[in-house]
C-alpha cells in the first residue's frame, strides 16, 4: 500500500513537472489549452495610416487619390522616452505629392536620448525621401532609434494637415 502512495505521488508530480516545463516553453497556460480559431476575416485597414486623419479617399487601386501643395513645411512631434518627455524638429519638402527632403533635429539633456535622436537625424532620409507623403509614415526602428520615430510620426500627421489645406 505505501509503495502505490509513492508510485502515485510520482507519478503526480511529473505530471506537474511537465506542465511547469510546457509552460515555460509556451509562454503561457492558454496557448497549452488554446480556443480553436475562427474563420471570420476582418475588415480591411486603410490603405494609408493618415487616412481617417485627413480624409484621403482611395482609388480601385487601393492608391491614395490625396494631392498636397508643394513647399516646405514644419512641425514639432513629440513623444516619451524613458529619460521623460522628448521632442523632435522636422522641416520636410514636398513636391509633386512626394517626399523630396527632410531635416530633423533634436536634443536632449539625457546623453542616451541624445544618441538616439542622432542616430535617427543621420538615418531618416534614405528612408523617406521618395516616399509618397501619405506613405511615409516611419514603422519601426531608424539606425537603431526605436522611440524618435514616434515623434517624427507625430509631426508628420501635422505636416500632412498643413499640406492638405
Amino acid at each position: 500500500m505505501k509503495d502505490k502512495k509513492v508510485v502515485f505521488s510520482l507519478l503526480i508530480g511529473g505530471v506537474i513537472i511537465v506542465l511547469i516545463v510546457g509552460i515555460g516553453i509556451t509562454g503561457s497556460f492558454m496557448t497549452i489549452f488554446k480556443a480553436p480559431q475562427s474563420n471570420t476575416t476582418k475588415p480591411s485597414s486603410p490603405t494609408s495610416p493618415y487616412e481617417s486623419v485627413i480624409g484621403a479617399n482611395t482609388t480601385s487601386s487601393g492608391s491614395v487619390s490625396k494631392t498636397y501643395k508643394d513647399g516646405t513645411y514644419v512641425a514639432v512631434g513629440d513623444y516619451m522616452a524613458p529619460s521623460g518627455p522628448e521632442s523632435v524638429n522636422v522641416s520636410l519638402t514636398v513636391s509633386g505629392g512626394n517626399v523630396s527632403a527632410v531635416n530633423v533635429s533634436g536634443s536632449s539633456s539625457n546623453r542616451t536620448a541624445s544618441r538616439y535622436i542622432q542616430a535617427f537625424e543621420s538615418g531618416i532620409s534614405s528612408v523617406i525621401v521618395g516616399k509618397p507623403l501619405d506613405q511615409a509614415l516611419v514603422q519601426g526602428q531608424v539606425n537603431g532609434s526605436s522611440l524618435t520615430p514616434n515623434g517624427f510620426n507625430s509631426a508628420l500627421q501635422n505636416i500632412i494637415q498643413q499640406a492638405s489645406n
